[in-house]
Order: C-alpha cells, then structure tokens, then sequence
C-alpha cells in the first residue's frame, strides 16, 4: 500500500461515517481487539461489532496476544494494523550482521519492568571505571579467574567461605589481625 493511499484512507476514516458507508466498507481508522492470531495477521473485533483480519504492517514485528488493542486502518475489506494501543506482546528487533548502539554525548540507559537479561556464547564489558550497585547478587561458574594488578579490597560485614576440597593460598608474606579470638581447628595441624 502506497503512503498517499494510506493518507487518503486515514483522511476519509477521519470523516463521520453513516450506517450506509460502513455497510458498504468505507475508510475504516481504529480500535481493534485482537480474538485469534494467525501468521502475519490477527482477527480483530472492532468498535463497530465488525470481525475483521488485519495483516500486520508495523515497522517492528509485534507478536500480538488475544485481548491486544491494535491500531487499524482499512477499506473495501483490506485492513492493516499500524500501532498498538495496549498490548502484553513481544516485540523483537532482529538485524543481520553487526550492530552499535551508541548514545552520542550522552548516557545510554536500559531498563526493563520486569527485568533484564543478557544472552550470548561472549559477553565483554570494556569500561575505565565499572561500578555495579544491587540489594544481593548470585553468581554461579563452572570456572573462575580474576586477576588484579594492584589492590584487591573487600570490606564486609561478614565473610563466609566453604571450600568442598582442597583451599591454597600463597603469599610473599601474610598477616592476620583480629581483636579477639582466633581458632584454628583440623585433625592435623602442620607448622613450618
């Protein structure tokens, strides 16, 4: 559909339309209840009581649910879906080959209601300063290696390691300082 069809459909669909021109399929521009989903189109239930199928013409693609409220334009029985009023589908944005985003003297934020997550085989984060706040944080590895040049600072309230097997630690020098007890308890206890 050519864009100045669209603009003559949308400029009629805006005029006042009688029973006989609705009868008769005239510019149609409004809500449309999403009842079946189908490849590429939905049927949807309009203001008017009409049952119509609407291809979906949006620039994203919107995989549309039952009880979505879609923007539809239409006329002598061709009905298009152009915006979503309401809706609890997915929209996707699928590109091929490489892809930057990027947010040119500003800050680039993404937030999501619900969540956020972040899939890939490679995930590298290249920053000058990382920062990262959170009320908990989980991380589960099959393997772990962190290396820091200079210092490593942890400061906790309390500190809990387990260790299923063997633990290793190895210094140029070490020192321990606590200000009340400290116990030190094995079967074996090897110094030197």
């Amino acid at each position: 559909m050519s864009l100045a069809a669209v603009r003559s459909i949308t400029s009629a669909a805006l005029r006042p339309r009688g029973t006989a021109e609705a009868a008769r399929g005239g510019p149609h521009l409004g809500r449309g209840v999403v009842t079946a989903v189908h490849d590429g189109s939905a049927e949807l239930l309009l203001d008017d009581g009409a049952v119509v199928n609407a291809v979906f013409a949006l620039s994203l693609p919107y995989a549309a649910c039952r009880g979505d409220e879609l923007l539809v334009i239409g006329e002598d029985g061709a009905h298009f879906v152009i915006g979503v009023l309401a809706g609890r589908g997915r929209t996707s944005l699928e590109l091929q080959g490489d892809v930057a985003v990027r947010a040119v003297d500003g800050t680039l934020s993404l937030a999501g209601d619900r969540g956020l997550e972040l899939r890939s085989p490679v995930v590298d984060v290249i920053a000058g300063d990382l920062r990262m706040t959170a009320r908990a944080m989980v991380e589960t590895f099959v393997t772990a290696f962190r290396r820091v040049s200079e210092l490593l600072h942890v400061h906790a309230g309390q500190e809990l390691s387990v260790v299923d097997e063997a633990s290793h630690q190895q210094a140029k020098t070490t020192s321990i300082q606590c200000e009340d007890t400290v116990t030190i308890q094995g079967k074996e206890i090897h110094v030197g």
